[in-house]
């Protein structure tokens, strides 16, 4: 639904798509543009790994799945995907489980240089964007406002509405500057 909302609105093509992780949605994004990467974060990846992970372990094991992630080819992280496994799969069965069945979308971004590697193996950068826009706009607020009924700006149902953006004063909402009123 998204990805044909992106289509609906020009979007020709995606070269990388970055996800989470949420179920579906890298089927959603082949479906519309299916030339497009995806690649899977993977902080969200290690983040499910290590949920149940104890406390005493979880030190040792994230410097060895590191060794996968941060792998400098595709093949060296393989190798030690499968060392991982060796170490860690009688513990922790699902870690590997889980990295090996998503392996497609977990490695994509080692088919790019590092300086390009590091903005999409994760979708943090553009979570902390939309927290910034979330931040901004949460005190901020706009509201349909009709401004009177001057007979010489009368729509066709009798009366003609402007948004007028509010901001908060003083616990009171207040209209800024109405547009075209300084």
């Amino acid at each position: 639904m998204i990805d044909y909302g992106l289509k609906n609105r020009g979007v020709e093509d995606i070269l990388i798509a970055c996800v989470d992780g949420l179920n579906g949605f890298p089927q959603a994004i082949e479906a519309v543009y299916p030339k497009t990467e995806i690649q899977q974060c993977i902080i969200h990846q290690i983040r499910n790994s290590t949920k149940f992970v104890s406390y005493k372990d979880i030190k040792k094991l994230m410097a060895d799945l590191k060794l996968v992630y941060a792998a400098p080819t595709e093949e060296t992280a393989l190798n030690e995907l499968e060392l991982f496994k060796d170490k860690w799969d009688s513990k922790y069965p699902k870690i590997y489980k889980s990295w090996n069945d998503n392996w497609a979308t977990l490695s994509t971004y080692f088919k790019y240089p590092e300086a390009v590697r590091r903005l999409i193996y994760t979708t943090n950068a553009i979570e902390g964007f939309n927290r910034q826009l979330r931040k901004v706009t949460k005190s901020k607020a706009a509201f349909w406002t009709c401004l009177g009924y001057r007979s010489s700006h009368l729509g066709p149902r009798g009366h003609s509405a402007v948004v007028v953006p509010m901001s908060r004063a003083g616990g009171r909402l207040l209209p800024s500057s109405a547009p075209g009123r300084g």
